[in-house]
């Protein structure tokens, strides 16, 4: 008998919790446009840095923090709300690879229109 009682209260904190949860998470999720133009962003910076990392410039690694809260407050968002969205957006890899498929087609378009200059 208290082994059903446990296990009923114990499904009922879990229903309550995960139905807080989507509740709070989906007004925190980056909308997809937005996390488009934040991921391409974040693939400049990755860039740049990586491109840092070949020429051993270290200086430039050590603002990598630094480049992330720029692109937070550029598009006023959070590092926590960009995590919980990244992690959202996971867990529907087919959306996932929607998002990506757009940041690397803004960036091949970007690349273009730089070359042409």
């Amino acid at each position: 008998m208290k082994i059903k009682y446990l296990f009923a209260t114990l499904l009922f904190i879990i229903t309550c919790n995960f139905a807080g949860c989507k509740s709070e998470k989906k007004s925190n999720i980056i909308n997809e446009d937005k996390m488009i133009d934040v991921l391409v962003d974040v693939q400049l910076a990755e860039a740049y840095l990586s491109m840092n990392r070949k020429t051993r410039d270290l200086s430039n690694i050590k603002l990598a923090p630094q480049y992330y809260l720029g692109i937070f407050n550029k598009h006023q968002i959070s590092k926590e709300q960009f995590d919980l969205s990244t992690s959202f957006y996971k867990k529907d890899m087919s959306k996932f690879k929607i998002l990506y498929d757009s940041v690397a087609n803004r960036l091949e378009r970007m690349n273009k229109e730089r070359s042409q200059k």
